[in-house]
């Protein structure tokens, strides 16, 4: 007999109505792993699911250190509630800095890969442009 291969990646959300919300630190964020878990997605009075950057991906991408492990469970963990599937968030990125600056440069690939968000562009203005 073959051992559960743990497949639920945990998540988490932040309570944004209901009374979670009026609380800060933990009690304010919901941390789970059920079906479906993996697709973006949100629950009554939370906002859209957000995953841990696997500190590996994060430095192939971009060359910096940071991020987690992603953890995966064999069975639903944490409070489980009715899911409501939805679209993955899009961003237009727009980086107002000076010439050669890569403040905020890393921003689309976190936004992929901590929200599993789809960048439909990226767009640099030179600071000294704009004032």
């Amino acid at each position: 007999m073959g051992k559960n291969k743990a497949t639920l990646e945990m998540h988490e959300h932040s309570y944004i109505s209901g009374p979670n919300a009026r609380w800060a630190g933990e009690r304010s964020k919901l941390r789970h792993s059920h079906e479906g878990g993996d697709r973006p997605h949100e629950h009554e009075h939370t906002g859209p699911s957000y995953y841990t950057i696997d500190k590996d991906d994060w430095y192939r991408r971009t060359g910096l250190r940071g991020g987690g492990r992603k953890q995966f469970t064999v069975r639903a963990t944490g409070l489980q509630l009715p899911v409501i599937e939805t679209e993955p968030m899009q961003f237009d990125v727009i980086f107002v800095g000076a010439p050669g600056s890569v403040d905020g440069a890393y921003v689309p690939e976190r936004l992929k890969l901590e929200s599993k968000a789809v960048v439909r562009s990226v767009r640099v203005i030179n600071a000294k442009k704009v004032a």
